[in-house]
């Protein structure tokens, strides 16, 4: 009864959650789980991600690819297994992507708005007209004014 996968992870649920915790504490390989039920074949890609590495880079040194241990993912799929075992589900954030923060985007929009002006004759002339038009709906009653 000690043995049983259930009663070591009650926390895990009674459906799918109890099925992927016993196929992870079964001792099985993670070959034969791959070809079993799906909680088996989720548990074989949990442990498959415990071993998760970085991709492939060329070492001029060793003049070879070499990866190494992705230890982000293996972090967040140990602490996501632990988690679910022990009852506490899983909470994801959103997380932002990745790239320029705000103020950088909006210095290059601004850099490229004032390249664009300063090359386009006719750029500056339909932006003249819009400020005009927006002048007048302001002098009009608009609220803003670019209705």
């Amino acid at each position: 009864m000690a043995d049983d996968p259930s009663v070591q992870t009650p926390a895990a649920g009674s459906g799918f959650g109890q099925g992927v915790a016993k196929a992870l504490l079964s001792g099985k390989s993670e070959e034969d789980m791959d070809t079993g039920p799906l909680p088996e074949r989720i548990a074989a890609a949990l442990l498959r991600a415990l071993k998760a590495k970085t991709p492939e880079r060329w070492d001029m040194g060793a003049k070879k690819y070499i990866s190494s241990d992705d230890f982000k993912t293996q972090a967040q799929t140990a602490f996501g297994i632990i988690a679910e075992l022990e009852g506490d589900r899983a909470k994801r954030l959103p997380q932002k992507p990745k790239g320029p923060d705000e103020t950088e985007t909006q210095a290059a929009q601004e850099a490229v708005t004032a390249d664009q002006l300063a090359k386009s004759p006719a750029l500056r002339r339909a932006l003249r007209r819009k400020l005009e038009d927006a002048e007048i709906r302001a002098a009009n009653g608009s609220e803003t004014g670019l209705d």
